[in-house]
């Protein structure tokens, strides 16, 4: 059945992305009708039953509002009958507002995808004021009233239910992984660029504040430093803090033992050629990268978010230490 879905994922105007990927498998299902806000108009398909629009719009708000304005248009023309928002917040707001405008017309379903455990601890209300907006947004406004809530895993299954979501309102939809690249990814050989390292640990993801690179760097220092080990890091992936983390680096004397790569378009060599993935995010709702480590039979060192303890059982392949647990991440390096 047509459905019309609302991203902030600019990634899915590049038809080789991880995200067009993902999208194009849920359109073997229902034909997709994707918006996404960007300062210019476009149209384009990703498959036959996959379509990207662009809302144009100089600023955030001519785009937020593009999105309804898009959105409706679409859903009345494409006799859609779901509408799907990327998460709780902005998009999950526009949705509300596109069935609210066909309502008289058509009867809609919302639904909302809540990706990160927003809920499952107090770091969005700490984590300043645009973040305890969203929150507000989300628990007050939207999530009430979505007809129904996707989430990954059950992680934050568990946390909309302490929030009082009733659990019929609840649908877990893993994000499906790529099997065939899985299968045919050949390891990038790290041992023989960096042949006088014991350890090469991998990180792959966004350089935002709630991913822990950070601390992560700080750790790494500290390790090298006083175990006078040879060890290396390497930073997949690029974001708002990186270069604010490779001036941490430096500050913390590791410079010389961190890499940073910026954005990878295909990450998996490097996750199949590590001694380990590092994944030391301290709020997460699901967490793709361990999945796809342990897909790859590479070790996975992570905080407890996500997949952690739910999709991903600790082993002696998996270590979770809590999060923050510095001394905990530590060790759980040293000894993989």
């Amino acid at each position: 059945m047509p459905t019309l879905m609302f991203s902030l994922d600019r990634s899915l105007l590049d038809s080789r992305s991880r995200a067009a990927f993902r999208m194009r498998l849920y359109g073997e299902t229902d034909e997709l009708f994707i918006v996404v806000p960007d300062s210019t108009r476009r149209s384009l398909d990703l498959g036959p039953r996959v379509h990207v629009t662009t809302t144009g719009g100089r600023t955030k708000l001519c785009q937020l509002y593009g999105l309804v304005a898009v959105g409706a248009k679409l859903a009345a023309e494409m006799d859609v009958s779901i509408v799907t928002a990327q998460d709780p917040f902005f998009t999950g707001w526009a949705g509300m507002r596109v069935r609210r405008r066909l309502r008289p017309r058509r009867a809609l379903t919302l639904e909302v995808q809540v990706h990160g455990d927003f809920f499952g601890s107090r770091y969005y209300l700490a984590s300043g004021l645009m973040n305890a907006v969203r929150y507000a947004t989300a628990r007050y406004c939207v999530l009430p009233r979505a007809d129904r809530i996707r989430v990954a895993g059950q992680r934050v299954r568990q946390s909309l239910l302490r929030l009082g979501i009733p659990d019929e309102r609840l649908a877990v939809r893993p994000v499906p992984l790529d099997q065939e690249k899985l299968r045919t990814t050949v390891a990038r050989n790290l041992r023989q660029e960096y042949p006088d390292d014991e350890k090469i640990f991998v990180y792959v993801g966004r350089l935002e504040p709630v991913k822990g690179a950070d601390w992560l760097i700080d750790i790494f220092s500290e390790l090298i430093r006083t175990h006078k080990k040879r060890y290396r890091l390497i930073v997949v992936g690029d974001g708002s803090c990186r270069r604010q983390l490779e001036r941490r680096a430096a500050r913390k004397k590791c410079a010389d033992a961190v890499i940073f790569l910026g954005q990878a378009a295909d990450p998996f060599p490097y996750i199949k050629g590590a001694t380990a993935v590092v994944f030391p995010s301290l709020s997460e709702g699901y967490g793709l990268v361990p999945l796809e480590a342990r897909a790859l039979c590479t070790p996975v060192i992570m905080t407890d978010v996500g997949v952690a303890n739910y999709e991903l059982e600790p082993g002696p392949e998996v270590r979770i230490v809590p999060v923050g647990d510095r001394a905990g991440f530590k060790q759980a390096m040293l000894r993989i």
